[in-house]
């Protein structure tokens, strides 16, 4: 029982139920407390895992996860085209997957179908809290040409992770675009990007910071 519990505690601040160790660990843990206590507290547990096992049974998504699998590989090679055409056969069984959709959401915004991209992404806000499907659908904005709802989204992604550099930039771009030029705003963006340390120094970062540079000068 006090493994139960250290586990519900653990939930608070985390996701274990999502890692099959981890459930099975719970189960089995359920019924360490369960077994040899009483014929009702048996009976529920017995039932309750009739009900989950009904549950995973009537949706069970590993076809569906094999062929996400293979076409997965295209979306990590670049076909965007090709791995479009698969997700959308793949949407209606794995809709309820964040990462599948915003894998789904990132190509339509490469193959600059921002408004299917933007709809996309925002069901993925839904099971997904990633930062990174509100910078892209910052960058569909800003591609469509409404700067206040791009503002918005990436202003929303500094909020989500501070510690990213990456939205900060983006608003430098976005700021330094010749129909919606923020100087303030652009250099409040930018310092922070030339300043703000990241966690792990990458080329991506140095990358980022000699263009905000030249965007400055």
């Amino acid at each position: 029982c006090g493994g139960v519990i250290s586990f519900l505690v653990f939930s608070f601040s985390s996701y274990p139920m999502q890692i099959p160790g981890f459930a099975v660990t719970f189960y089995l843990l359920l019924a360490a407390c369960a077994i040899g206590r009483s014929k009702v507290i048996l009976f529920l547990f017995i039932s309750m895992m009739a009900l989950l096992g009904t549950y995973y049974w009537k949706n069970n998504q590993y076809a569906a996860c094999k062929d996400w699998y293979r076409s997965k590989m295209l979306y990590n090679i670049g076909a965007y085209q090709s791995a479009k055409e698969d997700y959308g056969k793949l949407y209606p069984e794995l809709a309820n997957r964040g990462t599948f959709l915003f894998e789904y959401g990132y190509s339509l915004h490469k193959l600059k179908e921002y408004d299917n991209s933007t709809r996309i992404l925002e069901e993925a806000m839904a099971h997904s809290n990633d930062p990174m499907i509100l910078n892209i659908i910052g960058k569909n904005y800003q591609a469509l040409g409404d700067y206040e709802k791009a503002e918005e989204y990436l202003i929303r992604s500094t909020h989500r992770l501070p510690g990213r550099i990456y939205p900060y930039y983006l608003l430098v771009k976005l700021y330094a675009e010749p129909q919606y030029l923020q100087p303030e705003k652009l250099k409040y963006a930018a310092e922070i990007v030339l300043t703000k340390e990241p966690k792990v120094q990458s080329t991506a970062v140095r990358e980022m910071r000699e263009e905000v540079k030249k965007l400055l000068k």
